[in-house]
Order: C-alpha cells, then structure tokens, then sequence
C-alpha cells in the first residue's frame, strides 16, 4: 500500500491510499497436500492462470499453513496441471497481533465475509457468541461444518501474504466470551457508548492482549448491558450512523492496533 498527497485546485491537501492487489500474493497449502502440482479444478490453478496470467519461468510466493513463506519457480503449465518447483529462501510469517474480536453472530453469509477480512488484518483470535437477540438458529448453521469458515481462513491468509490465521470459535453467550477474554483489556463497542476512541483508546498503548466486542446485528439484550456494565472493560463509542456488523468489526480493529502502536 502507498500513501500519496497532491493539492486540490482550492488549495486544498488531500491524501489518497493506492492499493497494490492481487487476489493471491500468497499460494498456500496445507500440509497434507501435494504442493507440486496444482490441478485444473483447483481455484489456486485458476487464479494463477486466468488472473495473473503465469508463464513457466515466473515466480510465486507460496507456503504452508503455520510455516515459512518462501517461494516457488513455475516450471509448467499446462491446460490441465501446473507444476511448481519449491526452491527460494524461506522467511518467517507476519505475526499475529495479539488481538481477540468477539462478536455477536450475524448472519452465516456475513460471517463468512468478515473471517476471511479479519483473517486478512491477522487477528489472533474470533469468537462468535449468540447473542439474547440474535437469531438462534446461526450458531447451529452449516458454516460451522461444511468447511466454509476454513476456507474463509486460508483465502484471508493468502491475501495477506502469510501462512497464519486466527481460530474460530463460537460460544452460547456473551457471558461465556466475556470469560474466555478475562485477562484481557476488554473495549465494548457500540452506538451509545460513553466515549469518543481517540479519548480512552491512547490507555491502550502498551498493553500485551486486547480484546474488542461488539455485539449482534439488534444490539445487547438489558441483561447482556448489565453484565458489561459488572465487567471490567472499556466503553467506546462508535458514532451516530447505523453501519452492519462487518463494518464495524474492521473499523474497531483498526482503531485499537493503530492506538495500541501494532499498526
């Protein structure tokens, strides 16, 4: 990613990102896979083919899940196979930041969407609670058995160029997530929250692990405040404006590593 400023015809400052994409900067494996060959029904053969157009000669980055990142020489292809020859230098994988989202379940399809994003933000840690007013039949959804959830991860990992990922868990409560991240700095997020991030989150700068919760698509329950209420945690609020729950999973990731000094 690059950062670039030009002046407006007013006079006027202004800052642009630019995004340096693709889909795959990352080839990845898991250990029990051939890692040689990728075959036509593969979606790893199709990205290298269709998308980024490879030639033998050309070099990917590639990896296996939890190890180092190194890269490969394209040696062949053709329309039914591509073979990698696995001969660069290996170099460590980005590190997890030690940051847990716990997040009211929203629905299967949107939960997808958002591990594969925090996934990508290298996260440490995802946990999925039901909340009084969520849905109750999301935490029994075929996402958590069908393997969409760890596909989810590997497409994040990949876009993110590394080879490690957070877990996945869902648990019955808030009270129950509140627990599993009680030796943590806690920061409750919501739309009535006390205060404003940029006055409580500098608190934040030094901290070892960091928890964010957020709560389901119709808010917390009277019961689930007050347990926030009783639990040591941080309140902060995130503005006036109604954004969906992947919204503002991903802004409160971002507010907490930039004030924490991670990012």
């Amino acid at each position: 990613m690059c950062l670039g400023e030009r002046e407006n015809r007013g006079g006027a400052r202004a800052i642009g990102f630019c995004l340096h994409r693709s889909s795959v900067n990352l080839v990845l494996f898991r250990s029990d896979e051939e890692r040689r060959t990728l075959l036509r029904d593969d979606r790893r053969f199709q990205h290298l083919v269709s998308v980024l157009r490879i030639v033998p000669g050309d070099r990917v980055a590639v990896g296996i899940v939890g190890g180092a990142v190194t890269s490969a020489r394209v040696t062949t292809v053709e329309p039914e196979r591509i073979v990698l020859d696995w001969d660069g230098d290996d170099s460590p994988a980005q590190p997890l930041l030690p940051l847990t989202v716990v997040v009211g379940h929203p629905r299967p399809i949107v939960l997808r969407r958002l591990v594969k994003d925090l996934a990508t933000l290298g996260v440490s840690r995802i946990l999925v609670f039901r909340g009084e007013l969520s849905e109750k039949s999301y935490l029994e959804s075929s996402i958590w058995s069908d393997g969409s959830l760890d596909e989810a991860l590997l497409l994040g990992a990949e876009q993110a160029g590394t080879t490690v990922f957070p877990s996945v868990s869902r648990l019955w409560s808030l009270e129950r997530a509140i627990a599993a991240v009680s030796g943590d700095s806690v920061v409750v997020f919501s739309p009535d929250g006390p205060a404003r991030p940029r006055d409580v989150l500098a608190e934040l700068r030094g901290s070892s692990e960091v928890a964010v919760v957020l709560g389901p698509e119709r808010g917390f329950s009277e019961k689930e405040e007050n347990l926030i209420a009783r639990t040591r945690c941080t309140r902060v609020r995130m503005g006036e404006r109604t954004i969906r729950t992947e919204t503002a999973c991903l802004l409160a990731v971002g507010a907490v590593a930039t004030a924490t000094g991670w990012w």
